[in-house]
């Protein structure tokens, strides 16, 4: 599959999805395309936790990836992309969860996408897969 006609979303979530493996194929892949950045974060713990934490670590994996500049209009961007990503992926309940995340940041010139796989559970034996994408301009 080539990559080079595909969109900085549709980038973050198959590196968001990707195994060990695939993710070194599409990294070096996506290097190789003008323009685009991308950084990748493991995130896991309790839902609460990481809402607390989210924004603060994915800013800073970004800006030391160096795939944003620290400018107000990008950290603005990424920031409501990560917001936006997180609060699809979470549950919307009381109860709080556990979650595994893979989260992938890729950047171009005017976009950042978001992307969010992994797994929730609110109990060890009710485990199962989540995802979501939010995209901002920057």
């Amino acid at each position: 599959m080539s990559l080079s006609n595909v969109r900085i979303g549709k980038l973050a979530l198959m590196l968001a999805m990707s195994d060990d493996e695939e993710e070194v194929t599409f990294k070096s892949s996506i290097s190789d395309m003008q323009g685009i950045k991308m950084v990748i974060k493991y995130i896991s713990g309790k839902s609460s936790t990481i809402q607390t934490s989210i924004v603060k670590t994915i800013v800073n994996a970004s800006l030391q990836s160096e795939i944003i500049e620290n400018r107000p209009t990008q950290i603005h961007g990424l920031l409501h992309a990560t917001l936006g990503a997180y609060t699809s992926l979470r549950e919307q309940g009381v109860v709080e969860s556990n979650l595994k995340i893979k989260v992938a940041v890729v950047c171009d010139d005017r976009w950042v996408a978001v992307a969010m796989y992994g797994s929730s559970a609110f109990h060890y034996m009710t485990s199962h897969e989540r995802a979501s994408l939010h995209i901002m301009h920057v």
